[in-house]
């Protein structure tokens, strides 16, 4: 399939090995030599993950979910990582939403995501991290 990504640069057209196409999400393979690594979209043109309706974000979960169990079953890889980026210093280098699936094996060179090292942060500054979020899902 053809599929026209938003690279920086512009509009690129590239063809894309679709795995499944939804009613409003698609799922495609990444270039990458890690086998089953994928991408989940939305069809609709949205920059980032505050941009996505409740619907889209629920119906982009539900598609991420059903392909990372297939690409499960399909590569029985060690581990798996699902993960979004938003915004140049959170690594979003195309301005649509996408989430990674990247099927993880033994030695297989990929770093750590971000966050995957230990850290000593004490309890009251989790508690005032828990509280700034809280006072925002409450609106």
């Amino acid at each position: 399939m053809e599929w026209t990504d938003l690279a920086p640069e512009g509009p690129v057209k590239r063809r894309r090995a679709i795995v499944e196409d939804g009613a409003e999400t698609l799922a495609f393979v990444r270039e990458s030599p890690t086998p089953g690594y994928l991408l989940v979209i939305p069809k609709r043109h949205v920059p980032t993950i505050f941009d996505l309706t409740e619907e889209e974000a629920a119906s982009l979960m539900r598609h991420v979910v059903r392909v990372a169990r297939a690409v499960r079953s399909a590569f029985d890889p060690d581990g798996l990582n699902v993960f979004q980026n938003n915004g140049v210093v959170g690594f979003q280098t195309v301005p649509h939403v996408h989430v990674h699936i990247l099927p993880r094996y033994a030695g297989d060179g990929w770093v750590p995501p971000p966050g995957a090292e230990e850290v000593s942060v004490s309890f009251e500054s989790m508690e005032r991290t828990a509280a700034s979020v809280r006072s925002y899902l409450a609106r």
